[in-house]
């Protein structure tokens, strides 16, 4: 939990609008009223939250023969579960201030990602090699970290759309 308030414009005060009296700042401009009043700064978030969850079938790669067996269509290849990692993580956010001086919020978001990887020898090889498969934004949950109004903030910014991303690594 955080909050972080400040007041008295010490720089660059001709991006703040001192000509026109807003009503939901009390006929002030928006100028007045951060040198007269305690603001939220704009990357003020009361609650951030993020958790996530592993599974590692095994906790070792899984051999050649383990990866080899069923290559003839017999069966799978995945007989054994040796070297397969589940994920999956969350995070959470209140809303970031937007608004004039920063008076409002945005609504909160939450995003779920996951993802499956198989850690394997190849024959010959001491070193693992990893293939794996995430979705980040599992649900594609649309969410708007900024609007582009408020202090600071000059452009709407968005949490990311659902991704599709497949790596693979070899440890030397």
């Amino acid at each position: 939990m955080a909050r972080q308030k400040a007041t008295d414009v010490v720089s660059n005060q001709y991006l703040f609008d001192n000509t026109t009296p807003l009503a939901d700042l009390g006929g002030l401009t928006e100028f007045e009223y951060i040198q007269t009043h305690w603001i939220c700064t704009d990357h003020t978030q009361i609650v951030t939250g993020s958790a996530d969850a592993i599974y590692r079938f095994c906790d070792r790669p899984a051999s050649p023969e383990e990866i080899s067996s069923g290559v003839s269509g017999v069966d799978s290849g995945w007989r054994s579960w040796c070297g397969v990692e589940l994920s999956t993580d969350m995070i959470f956010g209140s809303g970031l201030r937007t608004g004039d001086a920063n008076i409002d919020h945005e609504p909160f978001y939450t995003q779920v990602n996951v993802g499956i990887a198989r850690e394997f020898l190849l024959p010959d090889d001491p070193k693992p090699m990893t293939v794996r498969f995430d979705i980040v934004n599992l649900f594609d949950t649309v969410y708007q970290l900024r609007s582009g109004t408020g202090i600071g903030v000059f452009a709407p910014q968005f949490g990311p759309r659902q991704g599709f991303f497949v790596g693979v690594s070899k440890k030397f």
